[in-house]
């Protein structure tokens, strides 16, 4: 079995080659921050896919940006938006329901409210979390798409 050395210093050519910091072939800066280790089950984060030191020398960063993803990736991340979607809905149903019933049946909604309290509060966090996914891919199509735009725009 291979030994992880995470206690290295590796030049950011070797990335990604586990190590714990990464430094600039060139200069000799540390990049490590700049560079997205990837996580055994863990998506590609979104960024521009190479990163350009400050010397010039550029590695590649383990990012990935919404136009560079496969057709099937783009699915899957919106499918999953959506689905972050519907139990935010389920969720704001049952909490305007529950409002609704207690003026009429306050008893009867205490205890369901009572059981339903720590699911929906999962099922919230998790919705949000995946709704906020919304701003990345969005980030990244301005980065991609408008900016680029802009930028060809202004070349004389």
């Amino acid at each position: 079995m291979q030994r992880l050395h995470l206690n290295s210093t590796l030049a950011a050519s070797e990335y990604p080659k586990p190590a714990q910091y990464y430094v600039c072939d060139e200069c000799g800066r540390d990049v490590t921050k700049h560079l997205h280790i990837p996580h055994a089950h863990a998506r590609r984060p979104f960024g521009a896919g190479r990163y350009v030191c400050i010397c010039g020398a550029t590695y590649p960063s383990g990012a990935a940006e919404w136009d560079d993803r496969s057709k099937w990736e783009q699915r899957r991340w919106l499918r999953e938006i959506g689905l972050g979607l519907v139990l935010l809905a389920v969720v704001l149903n049952i909490a305007m329901l529950a409002y609704l019933g207690f003026h009429r049946h306050p008893f009867v909604v205490e205890a369901i409210l009572v059981i339903m309290f720590l699911p929906c509060c999962l099922i919230l966090v998790l919705s949000l979390a995946l709704v906020a996914e919304v701003f990345g891919i969005a980030a990244s199509i301005w980065r991609t798409r408008i900016t680029a735009k802009i930028s060809r725009k202004r070349l004389p």
